[in-house]
């Protein structure tokens, strides 16, 4: 079963982009572009308000993004 996902720490949550958001399309690209919605929220809502992100989970796999997309190499 899966659960909320949020960095316990600085580094955790370094890692965790390292892993996941700098590597995905939905990232920004260019000057002026917002980012990643997904990610901008995560700064905004608490873990336990229905508004943070249902895309970040954590189970027996791991912390991870359900919406990431690889950006092609």
């Amino acid at each position: 079963m899966s659960r909320p996902y949020r960095p316990s720490c600085g580094t955790e949550g370094m890692d965790f982009m390292d892993r996941f958001c700098d590597r995905c399309t939905k990232a920004a690209t260019g000057v002026g572009e917002a980012g990643c919605p997904i990610l901008n929220a995560t700064f905004f809502y608490l873990v336990s308000d229905p508004r943070y992100p249902k895309e970040w989970v954590q189970d027996e796999a791991g912390p991870r993004c359900t919406a990431f997309e690889r950006v092609p190499e």
